[in-house]
């Protein structure tokens, strides 16, 4: 039953993105996941919100259930909004607290040479650590997203504004979508991983199998 129970109580935050109609762009997220669009020269948009207890709307939220925010801390409830983490959902007198809804962002008009940059979880907590604001992490992800080359390439840059611990127990990721707009994926780094970022991955073969499937 331990066993179990430290199972169902993991979760994880999510963020979706799906294109209709080639031009219509819906972005979903759940939990600390963030999600930025690029546009040109213009400053990145955020299509995403931080489902915490620093996220004023949220606090709204859990207030309204008969909730005393002012004892709720991070560390007690490090998302409000997940999937999975059900021990912190049950709750017998009322709506469960972690919600499973995600909140929604689209439909936004999609044109030649936007990129979408999505931040894992981890990633952002290492910006936060590491004392970056929110706006300040946002304009320095999408100048080096907008760089040639890799995501690999523009992680590894970040990482090296980050002040972590060499014990940093959360994984990093950093993906760049480029959108309405056929682009070749980047060729394989020629240099070895430098410890922090997983070698490159090129999803290319998997793209076009799903493509004929659907087909």
């Amino acid at each position: 039953l331990a066993a179990l129970e430290a199972e169902l109580s993991s979760g994880c935050s999510l963020a979706l993105a799906v294109v209709m109609d080639g031009e219509q762009l819906y972005v979903a997220n759940l939990g600390r996941t963030r999600v930025l669009l690029l546009r040109g020269e213009e400053e990145p948009q955020p299509l995403t919100v931080e489902h915490s207890v620093r996220n004023a709307d949220e606090l709204t939220r859990l207030a309204h259930l008969g909730l005393d925010t002012s004892t709720l801390t991070e560390q007690a409830l490090p998302v409000t909004r997940c999937l999975g983490a059900h021990p912190r959902r049950r709750r017998p007198d009322g709506p469960d607290p972690v919600s499973n809804e995600p909140e929604l962002c689209g439909p936004l008009k999609m044109e030649t040479g936007c990129r979408l940059v999505f931040l894992s979880d981890g990633l952002c907590a290492a910006l936060d650590c590491s004392g970056i604001s929110v706006q300040e992490a946002d304009q320095l992800v999408g100048r080096l997203a907008s760089q040639p080359g890799s995501a690999r390439e523009a992680l590894s840059q970040l990482l090296d504004h980050c002040q972590l611990p060499a014990d940093w127990p959360h994984e990093v990721t950093l993906m760049v979508v480029s959108l309405c707009e056929e682009e070749a994926p980047p060729p394989p780094p020629v240099a070895p991983s430098d410890g922090r970022v997983d070698p490159y991955v090129d999803f290319t073969p998997l793209a076009h199998a799903l493509e004929a499937v659907a087909r």
